[in-house]
């Protein structure tokens, strides 16, 4: 805000100043202005979303887990911090909302999410014959066969299955996931970073803490090491594969981007942004079977693989207290569980939100 802004109103990425509160409110939908990014160009086509609009979701009530009082769905997006939330019922918008500085015309950073666009299409190249999920990293990657990731298979990786030490400790700013973070230019380095300078270099130093296919822990580099296998076996960046798979296929509204290291690398666990009617028309499509508009956008065989779920007993390992292997069929990799439940239901459910505290 300003010719220039005031210093209250400044927001750069250089300080870490984009990733505070309430700031995150304005970063968390102008990333483009923060990072060097990669287009994912839509078509020439836009694929319509019919719309049913319903006015009574706002006034349904709920008890917030962990909370004794009731609220309103209407008052649990402001207590949220809901940048925008969209619901599809069939087919049909039936709610859309925006709040803060997000439009519709907009996009906003999706985080974790990109692993569903991301290993979505490594499942379509398993179905498709051109990737091997039973194959070991290494054969695919020899730059990674003395590092954790070497042994492990393409199916542990999609699984979130591996071994590696490596852990996501949000809280704790000496965590694997803000030295990746450092290394792939999505955090600023501090004075005299002497750490690796992109996100092969990063992978290329994680270790092995425990043998592969035991449990089931959440780690975001397995998804970017499913971007680079991607990316070798095809000779095509994942922005592009992107493009191709969803962006040209599904009619979507407006041009997505993903942030990218200094060599031009794409986040793949976590570096795509995108509108919220685009999101939903990808779920949808997964909805319906990897199928829109008369086409097979997805194979069906990776749609039966999906919604197979993993496995409980690898799930139970993670010790989530409010996850419990019993309630679900698998997390991670492209078995997410919120996404298979939207798979699964008639209702699909996309929301952008700046939480103080996000957990990727």
């Amino acid at each position: 805000m300003g010719s220039p802004p005031p210093a209250d109103k400044t927001i750069r990425a250089a300080d870490g100043s984009y990733f505070e509160f309430p700031k995150t409110r304005w970063s968390f939908s102008n990333y483009r202005q923060l990072f060097p990014t990669r287009l994912v160009a839509r078509g020439s086509a836009l694929s319509v979303l019919p719309r049913a609009e319903r006015a009574d979701i706002d006034a349904v009530k709920f008890v917030p887990i962990g909370g004794t009082q009731e609220m309103t769905w209407a008052q649990s997006l402001d207590a949220n911090y809901t940048d925008g939330i969209l619901i599809v019922h069939k087919g049909r918008i039936v709610y859309e909302r925006y709040f803060g500085v997000l439009k519709p015309a907009g996009t906003h950073i999706a985080f974790s999410v990109t692993k569903s666009f991301v290993a979505t299409i490594a499942a379509s190249l398993i179905a498709e014959g051109v990737i091997d999920e039973r194959a070991v990293v290494a054969k695919y990657l020899p730059e990674l066969q003395s590092s954790g990731f070497g042994d492990a298979t393409i199916r542990q990786l999609l699984d979130m299955t591996t071994g590696v030490k490596y852990s996501e400790h949000y809280e704790d700013p000496n965590s694997p996931i803000w030295e990746f973070s450092r290394a792939n230019g999505f955090l600023p380095r501090p004075k005299g970073y002497h750490g690796p300078e992109n996100s092969y270099d990063y992978l290329k130093t994680v270790g092995k803490d425990s043998p592969h296919g035991e449990k089931f822990e959440y780690k975001t580099v397995n998804t970017d090491v499913l971007g680079w296998v991607m990316a070798r076996v095809t000779g095509k960046p994942v922005s592009e594969l992107v493009r191709e798979r969803f962006w040209s296929r599904l009619g979507m509204e407006q041009d997505g981007y993903f942030t990218v290291d200094s060599i031009g690398t794409e986040f793949s666990g976590g570096g795509l942004n995108l509108a919220l009617r685009d999101m939903a028309r990808f779920g949808e499509m997964i909805r319906m079977g990897g199928r829109w508009n008369g086409q097979q956008a997805v194979p069906a065989a990776a749609i039966e693989e999906i919604r197979k779920g993993a496995s409980k007993r690898q799930f139970a390992g993670a010790g989530y207290k409010r996850c419990p292997a019993g309630a679900i069929t698998g997390c991670g990799g492209f078995r997410t569980t919120l996404m298979e439940r939207s798979w699964r239901e008639a209702f699909t459910v996309r929301r952008f939100t700046s939480t103080p505290r996000r957990r990727w």
